[in-house]
């Protein structure tokens, strides 16, 4: 069967595949359901926060609403440089719906990636077809739907893979723009990926173009132009959450290696990804990280792994792809890979993030790629080739199809109560599995497997050649379809949850412009949702992901559950700046002193200790008093990024403040800068003189600037240099679309 490669070919196929996005996400789409958990409890919230300070004309380097304050520009996660972020939320604002198509737009980006990305990789129109279907709609999409961050950052990765083989083969100055991509990731997407992907990235350059100088100039021209591009983001993180987060040290191996890691258990969402959903008992999970199992890849994709590994010929053909294929699956194992423990202590970066599952999408990615090479052989092939990839893909159908009625057997006999070891579980009875419920999880792949032999028997009954692919095409597209639906549980939220955030909405638009109240109670009930970013009030404790160990403490655990303590009244309704007659100092591991801390409640005397002052800063006998019983402190000026105070100082003494610290918190009295120290583990505190004077306490992190500056302007530099060469491209005589149909490879 000929199958056309010119370029109407191409664009028929890639509007096919943006069709087939569309349609199977018209509930997205059609914000008739919206996203749901960490994208609904902090992503949002967080972008919302974001245009909301942009609409005021700043851009928001500090958050006093969250946790008595964050350095919101410091927190990757928020997106404050990232340029998308800034001209969408400016554009188009910063509702619910225009971040839900924000995450389909990163999302079909990177299945377009994705298609361009095998078409350089030498598939056809077809090839490309299936392989972008079995690659949009994985279990990563699907399952991490709720990271929208991570999408963010896997819409740049099939576009960069292709400009490093772009620069291989045509100049390395394709390396820049893929460096800039590679810095966007940085700007807007998880740091987890963002680390891990670059460890991928730098595995498949190793395998593709293995160990060459060209190879290393093109690898170490992009990571250059992509730590400018994402050094904004990173540098703000490591010199402003210094002090303020435990997230800047390096995690311990068990953390980095184990937490969230994919288990072995996790193979059979290969097969059946609804039971993950269905029973998270059973792969000794909770029901919220079951996104972390969700390995499946399609029934195609799945067997077209298997049939390329057990084929020599084919095998030789994609021997650096099958490596890369098990290199990452045996980092996304974590700890039981090995791999991530070697890594841990031989790449520093690895030490700083966890969640190894997330690498699965990487050996997702390549049986994608193989699904569609497959695929071609079958159209390109002789009868008798053909009739040996048939064989081959029937037996491991037949192969998955017995695995997958085991795994129907296993789910429905096994007692989830003799399986589980998570604390969470302790509590609940397990009920036994009817048949009948375990069958309607995994009825959708039986039909796909069944489906997918029945196209393959169409080769092998003498039917024509195109109705024989056409059918492998539907039993893709349903494949895709069939996953949605059975693991919607990860995906969004109903119509329900699209009121409750217009409600939000409604209520963040009225609330954006009143100013900051100081003298109002914070909230001090634990919440899971970021309200702060909609009703204007300030809480104690929020959903944010730098955590504090002496924070926590002194609150009660700022995320849920949390535990009540006796300082939460001093952070709820005393003044938030007080003078103190005398501090004393103390060692930031002082456990004692964190104690007595947290054991006054603002009703009597409030210990303040203060932390790493310099001994020109003389200290008292401590005198705790009653928080606002000491002199007199008047707020004359209050914002996100500054506080004027008016201080009358019966004598020598401190201010302290229930505001968090962090390093680019300046101070200065009457004009002159005095230093701001830490105070009592998280806040801040400052020397005051005797008499009446003018405090200013103001945010003012500087380095960040020349690096925005100059990551910016890489980043239109590479816009610029993409359009030259497109445009060459162009004037270049015969182009890639007109070139002839793709062959299968010489036997070697």
């Amino acid at each position: 069967m000929a199958i056309r490669t010119d370029r109407k070919t191409w664009i028929i196929s890639i509007c096919a595949v943006t069709l087939v996005f569309l349609v199977l996400t018209f509930d997205l789409v059609s914000m008739r359901c919206i996203f749901k958990w960490d994208a609904w409890y902090l992503f949002w919230p967080m972008f919302h926060s974001l245009v909301s300070a942009l609409d005021l004309g700043r851009l928001p380097l500090w958050e006093p609403r969250a946790c008595c304050g964050f350095p919101f520009h410091a927190e990757p996660q928020t997106g404050t440089f990232y340029p998308v972020f800034i001209l969408v939320g400016l554009l188009a604002g910063g509702g619910f719906k225009v971040y839900q198509a924000l995450w389909l737009m990163h999302w079909l980006s990177a299945i377009v990636g994705f298609f361009f990305l095998v078409k350089k990789l030498g598939l056809s129109p077809l090839g490309a077809f299936v392989g972008s279907i079995l690659f949009g709609f994985n279990g990563f999409f699907i399952g991490q739907a709720s990271q929208t961050v991570c999408i963010i950052t896997l819409a740049y990765i099939p576009w960069i893979l292709l400009l490093l083989d772009s620069a291989w083969d045509r100049g390395i100055y394709y390396a820049f723009p893929a460096g800039v991509l590679f810095g966007l990731t940085g700007l807007g997407g998880h740091p987890g990926m963002t680390v891990y992907s670059a460890l991928m990235i730098v595995v498949w350059c190793l395998l593709k173009y293995k160990l060459t100088r060209r190879g290393l100039a093109v690898l170490g021209a992009t990571f250059c132009v992509g730590l400018i591009v994402l050094s904004p983001t990173y540098f703000s993180f490591f010199s402003q959450m210094a002090g303020y987060t435990d997230r800047v040290t390096s995690l311990s191996v068990g953390e980095a290696c184990t937490v969230n890691r994919f288990p072995w258990s996790g193979l059979l969402s290969l097969l059946a990804p609804g039971l993950t959903v269905a029973y998270p008992a059973l792969f000794d999970t909770t029901a919220d990280r079951v996104a972390m199992l969700n390995g499946y890849c399609g029934i195609l994709g799945v067997t077209s792994l298997v049939v390329v590994a057990l084929n020599a010929e084919m095998r030789q053909r994609w021997l650096w792809l099958l490596w890369f294929t098990l290199i990452a699956f045996l980092f996304s194992l974590g700890s039981a890979g090995g791999l991530q423990v070697i890594g841990y202590y031989l790449l520093p970066p690895l030490r700083f993030v966890r969640h190894p599952s997330f690498i699965r999408i990487f050996w997702m990615l390549s049986s994608a790629i193989l699904a569609g090479w497959v695929l071609d052989r079958l159209v390109f092939s002789d009868a008798a080739e053909r009739s040996r990839l048939v064989s081959a893909l029937l037996k491991s159908l037949g192969v998955g199809l017995a695995a997958l009625v085991g795994a129907c057997l296993w789910a429905w006999l096994t007692a989830e109560s003799a399986v589980v070891t998570e604390p969470a579980f302790a509590s609940i009875s397990f009920k036994a599995n009817s048949f009948a419920e375990v069958f309607s999880h995994t009825a959708a792949q039986l039909g796909i497997i069944l489906l997918s032999i029945i196209a393959l028997c169409f080769y092998r009954t003498g039917l024509p050649s195109k109705i024989a692919v056409s059918f492998v095409i539907l039993v893709v597209v349903l494949d895709a379809a069939a996953h949605l639906h059975t693991n919607k549980y990860t995906l969004c939220w109903n119509s329900k949850a699209r009121t409750v955030s217009t409600e939000f909405e409604h209520a963040g638009e009225v609330n954006a412009r009143v100013p900051l109240n100081p003298y109002e109670d914070r909230v001090s009930t634990p919440v899971t949702f970021n309200k702060w970013a909609f009703d204007g009030r300030s809480y104690i404790r929020a959903y944010i992901a730098p955590t504090s160990a002496s924070y926590d403490f002194l609150v009660g655990n700022a995320w849920v559950p949390c535990q009540d303590t006796k300082f939460l009244r001093v952070l709820e309704k005393s003044p938030r700046f007080w003078l103190v007659p005398a501090v004393q100092f103390c060692r930031i591991e002082d456990k004692q002193a964190l104690t007595l801390v947290k054991d006054s409640d603002g009703t009597g005397p409030v210990p303040v200790f203060v932390h790493d002052a310099t001994e020109r800063l003389s200290a008292k006998p401590s005198d705790a008093v009653t928080p606002g019983a000491y002199g007199q402190v008047t707020v004359l000026r209050y914002a996100a990024e500054e506080a004027v105070l008016q201080v009358n100082a019966p004598a020598d003494c401190w201010l302290f403040s229930t505001e968090r610290y962090a390093e680019g918190w300046k101070a200065d009295i009457d004009g002159s800068q005095i230093e701001l120290c830490k105070a009592n583990f998280c806040f801040r505190g400052v020397p005051v003189p005797k008499g009446q004077h003018i405090v200013r306490m103001h945010y003012a992190p500087w380095l960040y600037k020349p690096l925005l500056g100059l990551s910016w302007g890489l980043i239109v530099l590479a816009l610029i240099l993409c359009g030259v060469l497109r445009i060459r491209s162009l004037r270049g005589g015969s182009r890639e679309e007109d070139a002839p149909a793709p062959q299968p490879p010489a036997t070697p």
